[in-house]
């Protein structure tokens, strides 16, 4: 379809120019007249430049416009879309199958490295595969070290790192009615302390 310029200024004509002076009407009916001008100025736009009687003829005349597009297309540009978007869908699933793979990579690592699986997610996150093309725990085991140790070094150490004070069993302070029950069931040998 091939746009109309407008190269001349265009000169609105009015009927008859009407002011609101002593207007006693609400919003609702200025809202009201000025939706009534708009449509009228839109059925005169597509009566005048595009030769359409409304709106819904042009909605009708555009349908079947596209419709003749279709019809004329060639088997070749029918088979040429269709190509591209199994294309589209093939790379999404390689995509999903390389994410998973690297994944499943990480997790085995990990392991290994008798680091907790919760954080698998956080080390992929931390870790740049982009540029990485064979996928394998031999690519992989070094890039995943190595974000552990410079990012996450706290995971290599999480059980010698503590936060708090363990207080041992004899010192932790007894309630008083733990403390009566262990004495009046101590020869009891279903009660447990």
């Amino acid at each position: 379809m091939e746009e109309k310029k407008v190269t001349e200024p265009v000169e609105i004509t009015k009927p008859e120019d009407k002011t609101l002076e002593g207007f006693k009407g609400t919003n609702q009916d200025v809202a009201n007249m000025v939706a009534k001008a708009k449509k009228e100025a839109i059925e005169e736009m597509l009566k005048n430049d595009l030769g359409v009687e409304d709106v819904k003829s042009a909605k009708e005349g555009l349908k079947k416009f596209k419709e003749i597009q279709e019809a004329q297309k060639t088997d070749a540009e029918k088979l040429a879309e269709r190509n591209a978007q199994l294309e589209k869908e093939r790379d999404e699933a390689l995509k999903e199958v390389r994410n998973s793979k690297i994944e499943r990579i990480t997790d085995n690592v990990l392991k290994e490295l008798n680091i907790d699986a919760k954080y698998s997610k956080t080390v992929l996150k931390l870790a740049n595969f982009a540029d990485i093309q064979d996928i394998s725990s031999e690519t992989l085991k070094p890039i995943i070290e190595k974000t552990i140790s410079e990012e996450l070094p706290i995971l290599i150490n999480e059980e010698k790192t503590k936060i708090g004070v363990d207080k041992p069993d004899e010192k932790m302070p007894k309630s008083g009615y733990k403390d009566y029950l262990d004495k009046k069931y101590a020869n009891n040998p279903y009660y447990k302390n």
